[in-house]
């Protein structure tokens, strides 16, 4: 047994509360064990570049509280920040990260799950720009896959508004009751989407064990550790090793990769009975452009 009492192949429990940020578009806080993370997404309408005139935006920013970690330092940001942020938008929206990566384990990491097309409200005229903030409260191990979770169920809960088009191409977000001017057109609101749902399992080598969702405790006892990124087909869409003294064989990248997809089953039915029980009545167009 561990020092928290599970066995080396069990996860800590999960929780994930939905839209808890009122201000906010969509927001999800989730606990892991001892970590815990909040997201949120804000979303403003913005004019469309030239060369893409269907393609949305997309901001994302990673903050780590103060003493939420041993290594947090007035004026400092921990390094986790920049890895988590990196990786984050690797897996979200495809773009690239520079932290290293072991080889996959049968499966080549696939482009981002987010598509930018669905925050167009009018081509060549108007699309929404959403900002996605995460903010991690308390660090015991595993901030990835935390983070992760966090900003998916956000971007899930979030809806982007009605919206009014006018003659000239000027959108704004249509208030209740509003009265339609002369040659406006109306965009319906609608839910954002993921094409697919990559969760991260973050598993630690120690000796010949591996420890399934280790503590901060355990990452430093650790001879290395993997994070794998997987979605509800299979597919990886990230493999992260940050190094260590233990080398990583490709029997250990096996045993990674079947625990995330055990992992996944459970953590993915979490979020969808926690969307459900949020939002599940929420009446929107959700046909993704």
């Amino acid at each position: 047994l561990r020092p928290d009492g599970r066995v080396l192949g069990r996860a800590r429990p999960t929780s994930i509360g939905i839209n808890t940020i009122t201000s906010a578009d969509g927001s999800a806080l989730v606990k892991q064990g001892d970590t815990m993370v909040l997201a949120g997404v804000q979303l403003s309408i913005v004019q469309p570049e030239d060369s893409q005139p269907t393609i949305g935006r997309v901001n994302v920013t990673v903050e780590v509280a103060p003493f939420s970690s041993a290594d947090w330092r007035p004026g400092r940001a921990p390094e986790l920040v920049a890895t988590v942020a990196e990786h984050l938008e690797q897996v979200l929206f495809g773009r690239s990260a520079s932290a290293e990566s072991v080889p996959s384990a049968g499966n080549a990491p696939c482009s981002g799950c987010f598509s930018l097309r669905q925050l167009c409200i009018a081509e060549g005229k108007a699309v929404w720009s959403a900002s996605l903030h995460v903010y991690v409260l308390n660090v015991d191990g595993c901030v990835l896959d935390a983070v992760l979770l966090a900003a998916v169920a956000a971007l899930q809960a979030t809806a982007l508004p009605a919206t009014t088009v006018s003659e000239d191409g000027k959108a704004r977000r249509q208030a209740p009751d509003q009265d339609l001017a002369p040659g406006a057109t109306v965009v319906a609101g609608r839910r954002l989407l993921l094409g697919l749902t990559p969760l991260a399992l973050t598993c630690a080598l120690y000796k010949e064990h591996l420890l399934v969702d280790p503590t901060a405790e355990e990452e430093g006892l650790a001879g290395s550790l993997v994070t794998v990124v997987m979605d509800e087909l299979g597919t990886l869409h990230g493999l992260f090793h940050p190094g260590g003294s233990r080398p990583v064989s490709p029997h250990d990248m096996v045993r990674c990769v079947e625990s995330t997809r055990l992992h996944h089953n459970e953590v993915a039915g979490l979020l969808r009975q926690s969307l459900e029980d949020a939002i599940g009545g929420m009446d929107v167009d959700t046909t993704v452009a």
